[in-house]
């Protein structure tokens, strides 16, 4: 199920990018405090271990604080 979730203090977040050549890229991006994220999953903690993505950043699993986890329709 999808889930909307606010960032409530900043994320490390790995972003994998792979180039026109083939060869894939990582770097580290921080994702802001309020910056609400489209999430599968869901868990009854302040801390979760998410695949998220929002309109600016995409990523592999990290982990975030939230206090807003709710369905998205």
């Amino acid at each position: 199920m999808l889930f909307k979730v606010m960032v409530v203090e900043k994320a490390a977040v790995v972003v994998k990018q792979k180039n026109g050549g083939g060869s894939v890229s990582s770097k580290t991006t921080y994702i802001p405090p309020g910056t609400m994220l489209e999430v599968y999953g869901y868990a009854n903690s302040e801390q979760t271990r998410f695949v998220a993505w929002n309109e600016q950043w995409s990523s592999t699993f990290f982990t975030v604080s939230i206090t807003d986890c709710r369905p998205a329709y």
